[in-house]
């Protein structure tokens, strides 16, 4: 999977779920990342505002999600830009 093919409909509900059950809205495929799928968690009551690092989701593809640390959200940027 490239940073622009989507991935798989599993990862996408499991970050879905990952986020809203964390108070977010959902989320937007942002980029592979280490053989994950990398999701920008998105909130509508926090849209506009920039302070910190953006959350990313890190979806493995078996049920596990888990938000990036700063660094890994730094390294998922860099890989957008690209």
């Amino acid at each position: 999977m490239t940073k622009k093919s989507l991935p798989n409909k599993r990862t996408y509900a499991d970050a879905v779920l990952f986020a809203k059950e964390r108070g977010f809205d959902g989320v937007t495929y942002a980029a592979e990342y280490k053989g994950c799928a990398a999701y920008h968690a998105n909130s509508k009551a926090l849209e506009g505002a920039s302070c910190g690092y953006p959350h990313f989701v890190i979806a493995d593809g078996n049920g596990k999600c888990r938000f990036s640390t700063p660094d890994e959200a730094l390294e998922i940027i860099d890989l957008i830009e690209e």
